[in-house]
């Protein structure tokens, strides 16, 4: 058992999928989730894009490893098992893709458009069909992964 969102995180970068949940009104556990998203993004290398200045870059597929600033089609080495994520070389980056049921699978060109800086949140929530607590409880989720360059999948079925 983990005593500390640290532990946590520790114990994540050694798996390619994490997958957390809540109880959609719990600001607790909103609060959980954020700290450890961005403690994810920290773990697999992801420096703010403002540091970078790649915004919106392609991620690599799921299971390959990429330099930071290699930009599409770079360095690119695929993992394996005897490749455990503490043991990547220096300055390679994981993939980090945060997967919200909370948008809807239709809206997921106006997510990647918003990530990219062409629309404003306004537009996101708006054209994708924002939950009413996107604001106060997803929206820093969302924009931790913007500023990291991350992606952002709009998972849930559409319900038109």
């Amino acid at each position: 058992m983990f005593e500390t969102d640290t532990q946590v995180a520790s114990a994540m970068q050694h798996h390619d999928v994490v997958l957390l949940g809540e109880y959609h009104d719990d600001p607790v556990a909103h609060h959980c989730q954020l700290r450890l998203w961005k403690a994810a993004l920290r773990l697999c290398g992801l420096p703010p894009v403002a540091a970078t200045g790649h915004a919106g870059r392609v991620l690599p597929p799921p299971g390959q490893l990429a330099h930071p600033h290699s930009g599409e089609g770079g360095a690119v080495r695929p993992t394996t098992s005897s490749d455990p994520a503490g043991a990547r070389e220096p300055g390679l980056v994981r993939p980090a893709v945060l997967s919200l049921e909370m948008f809807e699978t239709d809206t997921q060109v106006v997510m990647d458009e918003f990530l990219k800086g062409v629309v404003r949140e306004q537009d996101l929530v708006v054209d994708g069909r924002a939950w009413p607590n996107y604001m106060r409880d997803y929206r820093p989720l969302v924009l931790a992964a913007k500023q990291h360059g991350a992606g952002v999948v709009c998972a849930n079925a559409p319900r038109r």
